[in-house]
């Protein structure tokens, strides 16, 4: 005797073979929407040396809608400005060195650039100085060991200063 499950499958089977042997309709390829532009944003960067933005590209096709596609990034001058992929249409840039580059965004034919200017770090000012030991007893012709560190304004500790 047959289960029920067996004869269950055996239906299914039967009925996937006549539905696939009786369609013989074909499905047209779906044609592939040309890129028309591509916008990056910011339209334009400034950062600091050793700072990194995230930027995105937006891809447009020929019928206005936004396409969903991949990206390739480039620097003009890696030196100054250095331009890596982290998603289908989107890059992190990171300042290298004081200067200007660009940075383009390519995909198929078109492609988009905007300048990025990198400046140089803010130089934080001392706000004040910790001497350590704050108090130290030293008799005459002695010496003692004292330490001394910059901090800002907000008590972070600041490091190649000379004090």
């Amino acid at each position: 005797m047959r289960s029920p499950w067996t004869t269950l499958l055996s239906v299914f089977a039967v009925l996937l073979l006549v539905s696939t042997a009786c369609n013989t309709e074909r499905l047209a390829p779906v044609e592939e929407v040309p890129v028309a532009s591509i916008t990056v944003n910011p339209p334009e960067l400034s950062l600091a040396v050793g700072s990194r933005v995230t930027v995105l590209a937006l891809v447009l096709g020929t019928n206005g809608n936004t396409l969903s596609r991949s990206v390739a990034w480039s620097s003009s001058n890696p030196a100054i400005v250095a331009v890596a992929q982290i998603g289908d249409a989107s890059a992190e840039v990171q300042g290298v060195a004081v200067g200007t580059a660009s940075i383009t965004a390519t995909s198929g034919s078109k492609s988009s650039s905007i300048a990025v200017t990198v400046t140089q770090q803010p130089v934080v000012a001392v706000d004040t100085v910790v001497i350590a030991p704050s108090s130290a007893s030293v008799n005459a012709g002695q010496t003692v060991q004292l330490t001394a560190v910059a901090k800002d304004a907000s008590g972070n500790i600041l490091t190649g200063r000379a004090i």
